[in-house]
């Protein structure tokens, strides 16, 4: 019976931190081009304090590329004149020359919000395909972290060697992507739950201590509440994950019974 209880017991752990690290999870769902919002903590992500579509703030140069890349927010930028006759315009790409060739690399409309923002994975999605005779298409990866400064910062180019396609990766950090304006948001599903544990552990230690002394009269080790089940614990812990890995059924094999 006790061993049961136990395979119960590491199952029903398992299966909280499991859960745990469902519910501590940050994934957004979006709401517009530049916002979205947390499932757990109800917190909105909203870009739109950094948009100035007639003078974008965010840029990012990629040194060894010669390219710069900038990026508005929740509104189509005024200042990204492709030639190719491209709208609503999120991100451009603009070359070193000294009578710069701008792209469009990313538009507003069909932009998408990916990851987890309490992880530090939250991403923004932008694609444009040009209106040049390639019809080149391009794709944005915005990563989206926090921080006390609104910075642009090139990451890397993953475009393929062949092939008009063009993938860039940029990291935006932002005072707008803190949950509660960068401090901690207070302690996690997880933390919560470990904190009543330990503190039911040491209820029950502390108090199963007392007992046996006071009302049963025992000393030393034999005051350790339900000791013979402290001192079988190891392998029952054994069994119990032995019991897990098996998808918590029990084994009623013939040589059991």
């Amino acid at each position: 019976m006790m061993e049961a209880v136990i395979n119960l017991s590491v199952c029903i752990v398992a299966f909280i931190s499991v859960l745990t690290d469902v519910m501590s999870a940050e994934s957004c769902t979006q709401i517009n081009s530049c916002s979205c919002r947390t499932e757990s903590s109800n917190f909105v992500l909203n870009l739109r304090p950094l948009s100035n579509p007639s003078n974008p703030s965010l840029v990012a140069t990629d040194s060894k590329g010669g390219y710069k890349y900038i990026y508005n927010p929740c509104d189509p930028m005024t200042v990204c004149n492709t030639g190719g006759g491209e709208t609503d315009i999120a991100v451009c790409q603009q070359d070193n020359a000294a009578t710069p060739k701008k792209y469009c690399a990313g538009k507003e409309t069909g932009s998408l919000f990916q990851g987890d923002l309490k992880a530090g994975t939250l991403s923004m999605k932008f694609e444009c395909i040009g209106g040049d005779p390639q019809h080149t298409k391009r794709t944005t990866i915005i990563q989206v972290v926090c921080g006390n400064k609104n910075e642009l910062e090139f990451v890397k180019d993953d475009s393929p060697k062949t092939g008009n396609i063009g993938i860039y990766v940029l990291k935006l950090t932002t005072q707008y992507a803190c949950i509660n304006g960068g401090e901690s948001g207070g302690l996690s599903t997880g933390s919560v739950l470990l904190l009543i544990f330990f503190i039911v552990l040491i209820i029950y230690l502390v108090g199963g201590v007392l007992f046996m002394k006071f009302m049963r009269g025992a000393s030393g080790v034999e005051m350790v509440p339900n000791l013979e089940l402290w001192k079988g614990l190891p392998s029952l812990i054994k069994d119990g994950f032995v019991f897990v890995s098996k998808g918590c059924k029990a084994n009623t094999t013939y040589s059991q019974i």
